[in-house]
């Protein structure tokens, strides 16, 4: 069988894979217009009753919304008021906004590789990196798979240091029956366009202290504890999030844990066809929920080494496939001036990530979507399978 690279024809029709709202956050958006609500400078209306269901779903005391994930990540780092020049742990492999918000709060990112079980920081790794310098920790539930956020925890309470969990891909993932977000002093997550619930753009902190939940609202409204007053008493931004994006939020958080069950079913088809294959694919820890913002594998050897090659004969048999937008940060040009340039403890990028290195190089992610049917899924796993049978490995 020829592949469609090599000028056969395309295993799949295109599919067409767009996130749209449904009736019910239509319905919320009118009832939210025809009341009046379109923003405030206190969080009051609709973003107030988002905040409230999305902490009640959590279990928590408090959930306070921003407008996206960096911004809820930003805001919580600013929230623990560490000593400047003070190190944080982070994961190799994430996001980069998951660092940035770091550099602007003059805190030290102090890179930690991953564990290859989880893509989460390796929780041994990071107790060999912890230093009397060490103000917080920031492990990330990468793909929706918890990280070995328990051992993490205890981690940072031996060592007086803030946890903070980036949760901008785990909504509404267990370890045990106690969901992401609510392990550490502070839980961020972001509401961008594919994410598990998703309002377009938009964030949310959740936390069980009251002094983060104030310094939280003091950031987000500026720089002002009180939104009456005429003082400012830190540096803040408008990270405020509108009446309009909760009111989506509100019936996609009801629609939380139905997406996420279709999410699982989803990700057991490509379980199941990968293995055939000879893709490495991540397990569900034990004691844990995932829940399948993408599905992550690792390719076999022989096609890592044509990994790009094998994307683009995918995409060819009209296999959409995610956009990549991590590469290990240790790698990242700017970080690494900018740590030479502000002398930090940690030379990363003199330093090797194994782990990391390997995952990079064989990784590739798959859409769970639950707007996604299985039948699609299915036939995303036959083009794969013509693409693994039929290329030149």
């Amino acid at each position: 069988m020829k592949l469609a690279i090599d000028g056969g024809k395309p295993l799949l029709k295109p599919f067409n894979f767009t996130v749209k709202p449904g009736k019910e956050e239509i319905q919320s958006v009118l009832k939210t217009l025809k009341a009046g609500h379109l923003t405030s400078f206190e969080g009051k209306n609709t973003v107030q009753e988002f905040e409230q269901k999305f902490a009640e779903y959590h279990s928590c005391k408090h959930a306070v919304a921003c407008n996206t994930g960096t911004s809820s990540i930003h805001s919580a780092i600013a929230s623990m008021n560490a000593k400047e020049n003070s190190e944080v742990l982070v994961p190799t492999y994430t996001f980069i906004t998951g660092v940035t918000p770091l550099l602007i709060e003059n805190l030290q990112p102090v890179f930690v590789d991953i564990d290859i079980k989880t893509l989460g920081m390796d929780a041994k790794l990071a107790k060999n990196a912890v230093t009397e310098n060490t103000a917080g920790i920031i492990p990330t539930h990468l793909y929706g798979f918890p990280c070995a956020i328990e051992e993490l925890k205890k981690l940072a309470g031996r060592n007086s240091a803030f946890l903070i969990e980036d949760c901008c891909q785990s909504h509404g993932a267990k370890v045990g029956k106690k969901v992401t977000g609510t392990f550490g002093d502070a839980g961020c997550f972001s509401f961008y366009l594919y994410k598990n619930i998703t309002t377009g753009e938009g964030g949310m902190t959740t936390t069980n202290r009251e002094d983060v939940c104030q310094n939280l609202k003091t950031m987000r409204q500026c720089g002002k504890s009180k939104p009456d007053s005429k003082e400012y008493d830190r540096l803040g931004f408008n990270y405020r999030m509108t009446d309009f994006t909760a009111a989506i939020g509100i019936p996609q958080l009801k629609k939380l844990d139905i997406n996420n069950k279709k999410r699982t079913e989803n990700a057991k088809v490509y379980d199941k066809r990968l293995k055939k294959l000879g893709f490495q694919t991540i397990p569900a820890k034990e004691n844990t929920t995932p829940v399948y913002f993408k599905f992550p594998a690792l390719l076999p050897e022989e096609i890592a080494a044509k990994k790009e090659l094998f994307d683009k004969a995918l995409k060819a048999e009209n296999v959409n496939l995610p956009l990549y937008n991590t590469i290990p940060l240790p790698k990242v040009k700017f970080l690494q001036e900018l740590a030479k340039k502000r002398n930090f403890s940690q030379k990363f990028y003199e330093q090797e990530f194994p782990v990391t290195e390997e995952v990079n190089r064989r990784l590739i992610a798959f859409y769970t979507h639950s707007l996604m049917p299985k039948q699609r899924i299915e036939e995303i796993c036959d083009a794969i399978e013509k693409v693994v049978n039929y290329g030149n490995w």
